[in-house]
């Protein structure tokens, strides 16, 4: 099978064109089919941009298991910034900074899962760096692992 060029707003878009009422996600309280996630996810995106967050900014996301951190994740892949991923317990520094619906980016917070009022620019290009996330490997110190979109689109359509 020939790699795919595509970022994950590509795919995602298609997606909600071939399946849009499916259901895509869902927990004890809410249910997202495809195309609400899209749009829902593009809402947030174009927030982060408002906030002043752009392509290759690094933006430390403290994760839960929640859709909206899911949520978060795919929306600063659609506009190209770098989410590094790091757990509860962790302390971390960056200049800009996502804990559940907050954006802390210098010495200003905002809501980033509020109503949103436009489109987001998206990244165009899947072969950039779009994610940091820390493994302990088989050593048991902490590394850094880069991770573009290309990497988890063709991994996908591999397995």
């Amino acid at each position: 099978m020939k790699p795919s060029a595509n970022t994950l707003f590509d795919c995602f878009a298609k997606f909600s064109n071939e399946r849009g009422d499916s259901q895509f996600i869902f927990d004890e309280n809410r249910r997202y089919t495809v195309t609400q996630a899209f749009e829902r996810i593009k809402g947030i995106a174009f927030n982060l941009q408002s906030m002043g967050i752009k392509q290759g900014d690094f933006v430390a996301v403290k994760t839960a298991r929640t859709i909206d951190c899911i949520f978060v994740f795919y929306a600063l892949q659609f506009i190209g910034a770098v989410a590094v991923m790091y757990g509860p317990h962790d302390k971390i520094e960056y200049d800009a900074v996502i804990d559940g619906n907050t954006l802390t980016k210098g010495n200003k917070s905002s809501t980033i899962l509020g109503e949103t009022h436009g489109e987001p620019s998206v990244s165009t290009d899947s072969q950039k760096t779009s994610v940091i996330i820390y493994t302990s490997g088989s050593t048991g110190e902490s590394k850094a692992v880069q991770l573009s979109q290309y990497n988890f689109i063709n991994n996908s359509l591999d397995t």
